[in-house]
């Protein structure tokens, strides 16, 4: 997934990206969220969730509810594309 696509997956469920930046490693992009949550898209198209209302960002970018909830980092259960 690639910032672009998150940042549409996440606009499209209603949640507002408050802020997006590049990581200070430089390997991929930080969209903070007006709910206090923080996604980190990575550049080899994993990404992660952080913060507050974890399951319904999750949620929004397809992170099937299983891989939520056995404690598996959005990084690992999320699809390449």
């Amino acid at each position: 997934m690639t910032a672009d696509e998150a940042r549409d997956c996440l606009l499209r469920a209603g949640f507002q990206v408050a802020s997006d930046s590049r990581l200070p490693n430089n390997t991929g992009v930080q969209l903070r969220l007006t709910n206090e949550a923080v996604v980190n898209v990575f550049d080899k198209g994993t990404f992660n969730v952080q913060g507050r209302h974890i399951e319904e960002v999750q949620a929004a970018l397809g992170v099937p509810a299983v891989a939520a909830t056995a404690g598996l980092p959005a990084a690992h259960a999320s699809p390449k594309k």
